[in-house]
């Protein structure tokens, strides 16, 4: 019986990451898929050469399915991100 969820998994491999094109491609449509793998790739390198140890991001708090994702792959919470609009 089909449940109807998606597994995401995190994007290790070039195939695997080639294959989240689509997904970034929506959120930031300027990026060229001939690009995208090559780009994430010294992206990588670039952080690694300068010393960063961990990869951050903010996720809004109505997106249950993308915090479970990051919990699953061993992502830690440190603290919340508060704002005062004026």
């Amino acid at each position: 019986m089909a449940t109807g969820l998606t597994v995401v998994r995190l994007a290790e491999t070039d195939e695997e990451i080639a294959r989240a094109f689509p997904a970034m491609h929506q959120l930031r449509p300027h990026l060229e898929e001939a690009e995208f793998v090559p780009r994430v790739r010294r992206m990588q390198k670039s952080a690694r050469a300068a010393g960063c140890q961990s990869f951050e991001l903010d996720s809004g708090v109505q997106r249950f399915d993308a915090h479970r994702f990051y919990l699953t792959n061993r992502m830690q919470i440190p603290s919340h991100h508060f704002r005062l609009s004026l």
